[in-house]
């Protein structure tokens, strides 16, 4: 297939998609739990096992795109979300919408990895970042339009209406995909799965760019997860938890059009993510109250449009022969460091340590977007990507 400089409608659509599933869950578990009269804990076990097979399954969906091809990876993941989707709109206990949420989760994994690898193979080096910057716009629209929707469809309909919807936008992204072409390069690599992870792990690139995605994990989306905690130390407030999503969605929307300006250099878009990540952090770590907080938000936005789609980038050059796999342990190594971030995190703010949580990191945060400047540079001087 040749280059182009832009993903087909129907990769950001799947993209767009992908996010409205996953963030569509938290708002309703409340109507969840008074379905099944059980406790906001136990109904958030939906929540959790779809977060869990979610990301488990990115490296088994990479060496299955790397194999087949990364658009009958998306239409099998469609396929299956499908019915997962359905399950989940029938399920007649907590337990059986907790894995039909499983199933889903598994399912959709391989929808953002085997497009972002799509993106990789199709888009020209100098217009990918661009490309991913698309990309997460869609994926911005997704997660605000299920913030905004889930809790209202919910309370003034059911919960079950939502997820009949998705089974039907899933079978309607299937549609949309029938014109577009399979790549080349994934359907002819003759190479083992096993042996495309061990050329994966075996580039000291690769394996740098998931130590700084693990790090971005914790220091992102890790630390986002906490802002909500942190806020109730100022008093619980519906208002600014809805001022800190809002926040974070319409930065990320506005940035990625910003970076899709500055991405033909690929150290502009990584040193910008880089100083909005530190300052987001160095921000309450000296200012109590909300308001540095929907800042910290802000600047988080702008950090996943530059910062991560840098990253997204750069992990598409490093092994291009075995690019899905490469994209799906990224992906991995991203949502563990934000499990690890977090747990931390939480143990801090448990002890009543808010200040010091922000301030370490910050400190990791300069040393993270440091070495990462250093080893772009280092890595364009070196190396020619594929592109």
């Amino acid at each position: 297939m040749s280059a182009r400089n832009d993903p087909p409608r129907s990769m950001l659509l799947v993209a767009g998609f992908s996010n409205f599933d996953r963030f569509a869950v938290g708002p309703m578990l409340f109507a969840f739990a008074a379905t099944f009269s059980v406790s906001v804990s136990t109904a958030a076990a939906a929540a959790t096992a779809y977060f869990i097979s979610y990301g488990v399954s990115q490296p088994v969906w990479g060496v299955l795109s790397d194999r087949y091809g990364r658009i009958r990876v998306i239409r099998i993941g469609l396929t299956v979300g499908a019915v997962g989707s359905a399950l989940s709109a029938m399920a007649p206990s907590i337990l059986l919408l907790s894995t039909a949420r499983a199933l889903t989760g598994a399912a959709f994994g391989a929808l953002i990895p085997a497009t972002i690898t799509f993106i990789g193979d199709t888009v020209d080096t100098k217009c990918r970042q661009a490309a991913l910057a698309d990309m997460l716009a869609a994926m911005a629209v997704g997660s605000a339009l299920a913030t905004a929707m889930a809790g209202a469809v919910a309370e003034f309909t059911s919960w079950r209406v939502l997820f009949a919807a998705v089974t039907g936008v899933s079978v309607a992204a299937l549609l949309q995909l029938s014109g577009t072409k399979e790549t080349l390069l994934s359907t002819t690599n003759p190479a083992h799965p096993l042996a495309r992870v061990g050329m994966v792990l075996r580039s000291r690139w690769a394996l740098l760019v998931m130590v700084f995605a693990f790090l971005e994990g914790g220091l992102v989306l890790g630390l986002f997860a906490l802002l909500p905690s942190v806020i109730e130390q100022h008093g619980p407030s519906a208002a600014s938890a809805g001022a800190i999503a809002a926040a974070y969605g319409v930065s990320m929307l506005a940035a990625t059009r910003a970076v899709k300006r500055i991405s033909s250099n690929p150290l502009i878009p990584l040193a910008i993510g880089g100083a909005a990540l530190i300052i987001a952090h160095a921000v309450p770590s000296v200012i109590d109250g909300v308001a540095p907080l929907v800042v910290t938000a802000i600047l988080l936005g702008i950090v996943w449009a530059a910062f991560h789609s840098s990253l997204q980038t750069w992990m598409t050059t490093t092994v291009p022969e075995a690019r899905a796999t490469c994209v799906a342990l990224m992906t991995s190594a991203l949502f563990l460091g934000s499990g690890a971030g977090t747990a931390i995190g939480g143990r801090l703010l448990d002890a009543g340590h808010t200040k010091i949580l922000f301030a370490c990191a910050a400190l990791l945060s300069a040393v993270v977007v440091t070495s990462a400047l250093i080893a772009r540079k280092r890595y364009v001087s070196v190396m020619k990507p594929a592109s």
